[in-house]
């Protein structure tokens, strides 16, 4: 677990969901063409649940762009509402990262020792999320809270 918190630190949050998109979307781009392709030669199909689930997934994009490049499941209306939804849920995080980027407000994890001779000792080893909205906040900042 450390381990993933420390990759997220390292890399961003952002940074991280960014990749994620963009790979689950070539690869819905993927299920829909390598469908059709399927469909046309008389092979073994890709299940309509995986279509769904990757596309609902944040894969709306690359369900749209697959849809209209293979000309796969344009005149099934379940797949266009379908699509539409996913275009919908995949273009909020679009938005939201657009946001953070142009506001260059990053959300960061810092780990500080505090230590305190006026808390109670039923308190040691808890440890306590501190969540701030401050921009310039310094572990000078925090010993003055003690």
């Amino acid at each position: 677990m450390r381990f993933i918190i420390d990759l997220i630190i390292r890399i961003g949050v952002i940074e991280l969901f960014s990749v994620f998109f963009v790979l689950v979307n070539i690869f819905t781009f993927f299920l829909y063409v390598t469908d059709k392709r399927r469909a046309r030669t008389g092979k073994w199909r890709i299940k309509e649940y995986s279509l769904i689930l990757f596309t609902i997934a944040c894969g709306g994009i690359g369900a749209f762009f697959g849809m209209r490049f293979a000309n796969h499941k344009t005149r099934s209306t379940k797949f266009v509402v379908i699509t539409a939804i996913g275009l919908i849920i995949a273009i909020i995080p679009v938005i939201h990262i657009a946001h953070a980027l142009t506001l260059d407000t990053k959300v960061r994890y810092v780990e500080i020792d505090f230590f305190s001779e006026n808390l109670p000792v039923e308190l040691n080893g808890y440890l306590v999320a501190f969540i701030t909205d401050f921009h310039t906040i310094s572990n000078e900042d925090m010993c003055k809270w003690d």
